[in-house]
């Protein structure tokens, strides 16, 4: 509805990808673009009337896609450094930390690194509440549960887990935040790095396996 370019929603997109995977002969630079350009909101699918499984067709073929065109070298450099920051609030936090930084010298850089500059937030938060460890209701327990404090989110949005820390406790929820969990692999994965989510994925399982297993109910 603002581009008014049809190839810039999901029946589009649906259409460049099957043109793409039926041809075999590699996605061109404007299917990636539309593809890179979908946020997977999935506010698509909630409203399809044909109940269209938009998010698995998405995921799909941008892991198919990926290898069958080989990106600019610049933009190849870009997806490598956020599928590298953004899993890590360790990388994550000081990275963004010099973005700020840099913000006035934007107009020296080419224009897409410019706009990703320009998006850099002006502050970062820490959480307050929700920090490793287990987190008591000032009541009676009633069940036991783990909580995914994400990767990009504990830099970007923190005051969302001390959100959910006050509300699970005041339900009467003894909350576990684990010290050492590792990224659950959805950011790779939505940039089409199908291999190496799965190992993030895997490693994540295998974490919060232990911690079901030591009594954490959800």
């Amino acid at each position: 509805m603002l581009t008014g370019n049809e190839l810039e929603g999901p029946r589009g997109r649906i259409y460049l990808m099957k043109n793409a995977l039926e041809n075999q002969d590699g996605a061109s630079a404007r299917t990636l673009e539309h593809i890179d350009n979908c946020l997977g909101c999935l506010s698509c699918e909630t409203t399809c009337p044909s109940g269209v499984n938009y998010a698995h067709l998405l995921e799909d073929g941008r892991t198919r896609l990926e290898p069958l065109r080989r990106r600019a070298v610049g933009d190849r450099l870009q997806r490598a450094l956020l599928a590298r920051l953004l899993p890590s609030p360790r990388l994550l936090r000081p990275a963004l930390h010099l973005a700020r930084w840099l913000r006035p010298l934007r107009h020296l850089l080419p224009s897409k690194a410019a706009r990703m500059l320009g998006a850099v937030p002006t502050q970062l938060t820490r959480a307050q509440i929700a920090t490793p460890g287990v987190h008591r209701p000032a009541a009676e327990t009633k069940a036991r549960v783990a909580l995914l404090t994400g990767c990009a989110q504990q830099v970007l949005g923190a005051e969302i887990n001390d959100a959910a820390v006050r509300l699970l406790t005041r339900m009467g929820m003894e909350v576990t935040i684990p010290s050492n969990t590792s990224c659950c692999g959805a950011l790779t994965h939505h940039m089409g790095e199908r291999t190496r989510s799965q190992e993030m994925m895997a490693r994540a399982v295998d974490q919060w396996e232990e911690l079901l297993n030591a009594g954490v109910e959800a």
